[in-house]
């Protein structure tokens, strides 16, 4: 049975998950993983010229860069 004592004890605080930074995390390897397929490999080669994916491919590997520096910088801040 419990006792008065049991019942006021404190509970440990529980790490609880921040969805918005797994949530970006997922982005980011998103952006870089669109980078590389657009870039390294042959996957878009018949559908877009070589100019247009090298170009969109470097977007969105500076986009992925920026959206990390984002990341790392608030989630140091908070």
């Amino acid at each position: 049975m419990e006792t008065e004592n049991d019942l006021q004890k404190p509970q440990k605080p529980t790490k609880k998950i921040n969805m918005g930074y797994i949530f970006g995390i997922f982005m980011i390897l998103i952006y870089f993983g669109m980078a590389y397929l657009l870039i390294f490999t042959p996957l878009f080669e018949n559908t877009f010229s070589e100019i247009f994916r090298y170009s969109i491919g470097i977007v969105f590997a500076i986009y992925g860069i920026f959206r990390a520096y984002r990341q790392i910088r608030n989630q140091r801040y908070s």
